[in-house]
């Protein structure tokens, strides 16, 4: 997959921004972007950027035989990794010609300018040498991708420390970091890349090109030079033809932004060499730290007159809190609280639990409060009757009548009255009576109901 292209409108603009002196992104024509090295937690783990243009190094070693035809000088190799992830341009075919073009660059900025001496990594001639790769991988292309893929692997080949080696009786011991330190590789010079990009058939010049300058460029020209002014490799693209007037041009500008992007590097190594020893590791870590959550310190100057009246006032202040003695509070059991002071049972009275006296009124109110539940409900229930009143009613309400009582006479009214006891009764009441009975019954018993329920 291939980058979307640059419209017409687009391209015009940025070539009429160009040919007024003017960059998108507010730059002089021989500015850089902004530089940062970082390395990480193990030798040879370096992240370079300019500006959005990101990549990754990582340097290896290994014990190999080495070349027939170069049998005590070691090997440095270099690998360019370009995904998608980086651009999508860089689709399986553009990779692999992109890739091969930034190898190419970095073996002879680097590897042919003899920046690392590679007679040191011999062990023993025609025999054992250490192999060094480094591999780099795009992680953003926001333009001039080669000159940081330079720039971080210089930095990787500067941070890398490779084992120690000895040899005995024509066997090679490789020593860990533990029982030995870790040696450095010999580096002669540090050549860096510097780009350049021409518009309008080579009459405007500009450094550093980013993703949409390069989209627009007629060609380009890479020089790789040292601070000490040595050009190590001249690279040019594009189709345009250069005076010599203009090439020169180009290695003046390269020597400055070469020996800016060389200080970029040694105070990055310093500053790293000063974390690992242990140099002010504590402040750097701080720093770190700030940078990833993105906190901001405040420091201010401290006044010794003012520590020593604090530290004066804080004497004072202990002072009392051990003279007080009535300061202990009882919390539950076998446990206490000092107020202002510490618990000594000798110095003063021990305050009485607070705990013992709380949960006696919680008590108290419990039971309170149940009496009071209690009388209410006895207020509504309605008075219950014994069941001796009830029988004793019943007694005096129901008559009795054998054979001999109804031999009484009859009356007036065709009714006939018994005699009871001297008693006279009159038989039509007594037949009236049990269904009144079985009325206040009934009543009776649903009364009891209510009552129940109640309860």
């Amino acid at each position: 997959m291939k980058g979307e292209p640059l419209t017409t409108c687009e391209r015009s603009f940025l070539l009429n921004a160009i040919k007024k002196g003017h960059r998108i992104d507010g730059r002089n024509a021989y500015d850089y972007r902004h530089v940062q090295i970082a390395f990480g937690p193990t030798r040879g783990h370096c992240e370079a950027r300019i500006g959005e243009t990101r990549v990754l190094a990582q340097a290896t070693c290994d014990l190999v035989k080495p070349q027939p035809s170069r049998p005590t000088d070691g090997i440095l190799s270099f690998n360019v990794d370009l995904s998608p992830m980086a651009s999508p341009r860089f689709d399986v075919a553009q990779t692999r010609e992109s890739s091969v073009e930034l190898v190419r660059l970095l073996e002879r900025t680097i590897k042919e300018s003899r920046a690392v001496d590679t007679e040191s990594l011999c062990v023993v001639a025609g025999a054992k040498v250490w192999a060094i790769r480094v591999d780099v991988r795009a992680l953003n292309d926001d333009g001039n991708l080669c000159d940081c893929c330079a720039l971080g692997a210089m930095a990787t080949l500067a941070h890398f420390r490779r084992p120690d080696a000895s040899v005995s009786d024509d066997r090679v011991t490789v020593y860990a970091a533990t029982e030995r330190p870790l040696v450095p590789l010999t580096v002669h010079h540090v050549p860096l890349c510097a780009s350049f990009a021409f518009f309008d058939d080579g009459r405007f010049l500009l450094c550093d090109p980013s993703r949409l300058e390069e989209g627009v460029m007629d060609g380009h020209v890479i020089v790789a030079m040292n601070k000490h002014g040595e050009v190590c490799c001249l690279q040019m693209g594009g189709g345009v033809a250069l005076h010599a007037e203009q090439i020169i041009r180009c290695t003046k500008i390269a020597m400055v932004k070469v020996n800016e992007l060389v200080e970029k590097i040694d105070s990055a190594l310093a500053s790293d060499e000063a974390l690992r020893s242990g140099e002010k590791g504590e402040e750097k870590m701080d720093e770190d730290a700030a940078l990833i959550t993105h906190a901001k310190k405040e420091s201010s100057a401290v006044d010794p007159d003012e520590v020593e009246s604090y530290t004066v006032t804080t004497e004072k202040e202990m002072s009392s809190v051990n003279d007080d003695d009535d300061a202990v509070q009882w919390i539950g059991p076998g446990t206490a609280r000092i107020g202002n002071g510490h618990l000594d049972p000798s110095s003063g009275p021990v305050l009485e639990r607070e705990t013992d006296t709380v949960t006696d009124e919680v008590k108290s109110k419990k039971i309170t409060e149940k009496k009071q539940k209690q009388q209410k409900k006895k207020k509504m229930r309605p008075p219950a009757k014994n069941s001796d009143e009830e029988e004793e009613e019943d007694l005096e309400e129901i008559v009795v009548l054998t054979g001999a009582d109804f031999l009484g006479s009859k009356t007036n009214t065709g009714t006939t009255n018994v005699s009871d006891s001297g008693r006279t009764v009159d038989l039509s009441l007594a037949m009236k009576r049990p269904a009144e009975k079985r009325k206040s019954k009934r009543v009776s018993r649903k009364g009891s109901k209510k009552n129940s329920a109640l309860k």
